[in-house]
């Protein structure tokens, strides 16, 4: 299917304003970001920083449970108690035997005295169990030594810096995607001003073969051949700022930013300019969160060692009750000193003690791994860079091989020598070579990066 010369004309317009329109609306009136700014706000705006955030203040919850092993705890309880059967017992009045003789005595003695008789009345049956009856008690319990307390606060203490050293690897692994992802915004956008040029000199191409056409030293297939290629570089065009477009968004959904904004061209960092730290352990998050582990697991070990030792504690009872025969006051009271001591378990606190030894042997093998592997990591980075960088040197000798090429060709094709489709072969080859070059600059940059956060944590 052929086009017009202005068919052509007025469809390559409407392309260009379609891609170049939002990319101008865009740089109007968006913020710039740079690399430097993406990662200062990961750490501080992004989502999975605020999870973690949370998570640290749940775990400071563990201070106040271990620290209420040594607080004063309080009971109270209550109840109304319905009984079927309600117990009297009646008491014998001692002095009803003696009232005659004593009478006897008052008489002869000194009849205006007492008159006995008033001693020998019969005893009101007493209540041993009420019908119904409301009991309720208090009891106030203090510990005074409890040796399990004091490895509980430090496996709280120790837990919450795991918990900020989570947060701390969280922030590593997002400022490493980071890098990642603007660095691939960067190779889109290079792809996108490659793919402008590549759709212009299309464009130039058409020209030249309609130009010859008119004058008769051309032929319709090679007018045919650059209309069809034109199409192509205007489609490539148009999936270079689609993907550019999608990749800025996945950056700004990574950083948590709301409105349009644009990134700058990192600043290029020579490859021998990292400086390695010695030891890998002293900074990355990681290893450090497994040294809490270890630490965290010898303060579990410690707890079951103390659990033979007696706890001691001051308890306050109070009962409130019905007076009754065999309890006149209303509320009684007393306060004890209270002993536990655990003499023998059958092998549990041995056996669960030895388990939690395991999981320290375990954490400090793994740690011993986890050392190896980022080593290895950098290693593997290091080599990328290298592989990089040699990719660079032979993109920019492919890019210089295909510009004399194309040149040679367009010369020749103006002589009449070749067709157009040699020199659309070249062009679409010195395209292919610089989208080459730009993603291994792009990839050598990235690398750069990589390799100096991992391997110096900046």
């Amino acid at each position: 299917m052929s086009y017009s010369p202005l068919l052509l004309n007025i469809r390559r317009a409407v392309v260009l304003a379609l891609v170049a329109a939002p990319a101008a609306g865009w740089a109007q009136q968006a913020a710039v970001v740079t690399l430097e700014d993406a990662r200062a706000r990961v750490r501080d705006e992004s989502w999975s920083i605020q999870i973690s955030e949370e998570q640290i203040a749940q775990t400071e919850l563990l201070m106040d449970s271990a620290r209420a092993v040594l607080l004063p705890n309080v009971s109270a309880g209550a109840a109304f108690t319905f009984n079927d059967i309600e117990v009297e017992l009646a008491f014998p009045n001692p002095l009803q035997p003696i009232v005659p003789y004593l009478t006897e005595v008052r008489d002869q003695l000194n009849p205006e005295l007492t008159d006995p008789s008033v001693f020998g009345a019969a005893a009101e049956p007493q209540v041993i169990q009420p019908r119904t009856q409301l009991t309720g008690n208090v009891v106030v319990t203090q510990t005074v030594y409890n040796a399990r307390a004091f490895p509980l606060l430090r496996q709280a203490r120790t837990s919450i810096e795991t918990a900020a050293m989570g947060l701390e690897q969280t922030a590593f692994q997002l400022e490493r995607s980071v890098i990642d992802l603007y660095f691939a915004v960067v190779g889109l956008r290079r792809f996108l001003e490659i793919s402008e040029q590549n759709v212009e000199v299309a464009g130039i191409a058409l020209a030249r073969a309609e130009s010859a056409l008119e004058v008769g030293v051309g032929n319709r297939f090679d007018v045919t051949r650059a209309q069809v290629e034109l199409a192509t570089a205007e489609r490539s065009l148009v999936a270079s700022q689609t993907g550019y477009q999608v990749a800025l968004a996945q950056l700004g959904l990574l950083l948590n930013m709301d409105g349009p904004f644009d990134i700058a061209e990192p600043e290029e960092l020579p490859a021998d300019a990292i400086a390695m730290s010695a030891e890998v352990a002293t900074f990355r998050p990681e290893v450090l969160a497994t040294d809490l582990q270890i630490e965290l697991g010898e303060h579990r070990i410690r707890e079951q060692e103390v659990l033979w030792i007696p706890t001691f504690a001051i308890q306050a009872l109070a009962n409130i009750q019905p007076k009754t025969a065999f309890n006149p006051n209303l509320v009684r009271w007393n306060v004890a000193l209270t002993a536990d001591w655990q003499i023998y378990d059958a092998g549990l606190r041995r056996t669960e003690r030895r388990r939690r030894e395991y999981d320290v042997v375990m954490a400090s093998l793994q740690r011993d791994q986890l050392i190896d592997q980022l080593e290895t990591e950098i290693d593997t980075t290091r080599l990328r860079l290298e592989e990089a960088q040699t990719n660079v040197e032979n993109a920019e000798a492919a890019v210089r091989l295909s510009q004399e090429n194309l040149e040679l060709l367009t010369e020749a094709q103006a002589l009449g020598a070749v067709p157009a489709v040699d020199v659309i072969l070249a062009q679409q080859q010195l395209f292919a070579a610089e989208l080459a070059l730009a993603d291994s600059q792009v990839r050598v940059q990235q690398q750069v990066y990589t390799l100096r956060l991992l391997a110096a944590g900046r």
